[in-house]
Formats: C-alpha cells, structure tokens, sequence
C-alpha cells in the first residue's frame, strides 16, 4: 500500500490595471495585479490569500510599494 500526499500552490491573475507610479530601477510604468493564491493539500484547498503584486513593465522586476 502506497500513500502519496501531494502540496500545491496556485496563482491566478483576477485583475491588472496601471498603478500611478514609476519604477525606482528603470523608469518604467508600473503595473497593478490583484492575486488570489491557494494553497492545497492532497487536492484539498486549505488556505486562500488575495493581494496585490506590483511589476513593473518594461524591466519585469517585483516591486514592494510602501505606504
């Protein structure tokens, strides 16, 4: 008898929309997306998280904006 239990993580983009702001890096314009992670165990979702992730288009870096 074999018993496999598998974790997963899955990323969805719900939406993208330009961000008034500038890339500190390049200069490029900046892009808003909002998030949904979901975390499985043997299929299962076990934990669900939505946020906002910051990029910046023209140099693809990640971006943390501080309020």
């Amino acid at each position: 008898m074999c018993i496999v239990c598998t974790c997963d993580e899955e990323r969805r983009i719900l939406s993208t929309q330009v961000a008034p702001a500038a890339c500190p890096y390049c200069g490029g314009a900046v892009s808003a997306s909002d998030v949904e992670s979901e975390w499985r165990f043997c299929f299962v979702p076990i934990f669900i998280k939505r946020r906002f992730h910051h990029t910046c288009t023209r140099c693809g870096r990640s971006l943390v904006i501080s309020r």
